[in-house]
């Protein structure tokens, strides 16, 4: 523990130097490992991903604060790689502290998945993410929108790229947006969350019904009924519970930051 917070304070102290006017950055190490790497062909059509952008003046996207040449910014990028291949720091710590934007909205646990197809990336990073190895960084690629580090995370899981699926929230006083008019404890949430459950489950239950009499999601009037979606479009708890659903199947409790949750996948 005491290395790895020696091993930051040392990285900081280089990174700061490196963005200083002043700064030698031709004196920044450079020498970065290979990452591991295989043909295209051996990779799945879609892939999880971290990303890591150091952008300079000039480069697309970069924000007015960044101040830095592409010199400047090919140094610390090889700075950051090498951090990030060390093992020192995870990868999803650098990218919250040395990022300059995420391009990836919410990654996620497991990372943001990434189709070949994607344009999210500039063509250049997405053709070097799926030549790496699961859990494999890359070497910093030059692209438009400046020096991007990839990280290509475990595999997403298998199974279906979209479901189509409604819901029955049972929310409490302080959840994440509940409305004014929620008073109920969270031990009484969970409580409402296992009668609303098993009615559901009743042969011959009508969703539609029981969901408008109990739900707190605003404006379901529709059973909460929340249509086709994708993999990264839900928080963590409720996407692994959805897309471990077969059509038809109800779920167990499910609990995010907005309540407790009911999910029924019907496709």
């Amino acid at each position: 523990m005491r290395f790895q917070q020696t091993s930051k304070v040392l990285m900081l102290a280089v990174l700061s130097a490196c963005a200083s006017a002043g700064a030698t950055s031709s004196q920044a190490p450079r020498v970065v490992p290979t990452a591991p790497m295989h043909s295209a062909d051996d990779t799945p059509d879609e892939i999880a991903v971290r990303a890591l952008i150091v952008a300079y003046v000039g480069a697309e996207g970069a924000n007015a604060s960044v101040t830095r040449d592409k010199k400047e910014a090919a140094d610390r990028a090889a700075l950051l790689a090498n951090t990030a291949k060390s093992g020192d720091e995870t990868f999803s710590s650098l990218v919250t502290s040395y990022s300059d934007h995420a391009p990836l909205a919410d990654p996620g646990e497991i990372g943001a998945r990434l189709r070949r197809d994607s344009t999210i990336l500039p063509p250049e990073a997405v053709a070097a993410v799926f030549r790496l190895e699961p859990l494999a960084i890359s070497d910093p690629i030059e692209t438009s929108m400046g020096y991007i580090i990839m990280m290509r995370t475990a595999d997403p899981p298998e199974g279906p790229s979209v479901v189509s699926a409604r819901h029955i929230l049972i929310s409490y006083k302080g959840a994440k947006r509940a409305a004014e008019t929620v008073t109920r404890s969270k031990t009484e949430a969970l409580a409402h969350a296992e009668e609303v459950l098993a009615e559901v489950r009743k042969e011959g239950a009508d969703w539609v019904s029981i969901a408008q009499a109990n739900t707190d999601e605003p404006g379901a009037h529709d059973g909460g009924n929340l249509g086709t979606f994708g993999r990264g479009q839900m928080v963590g708890p409720f996407e692994r519970a959805v897309f471990a659903l077969k059509p038809g199947d109800i779920s167990d409790i499910v609990e995010s930051p907005f309540g407790f949750h009911i999910i029924q996948r019907y496709k």
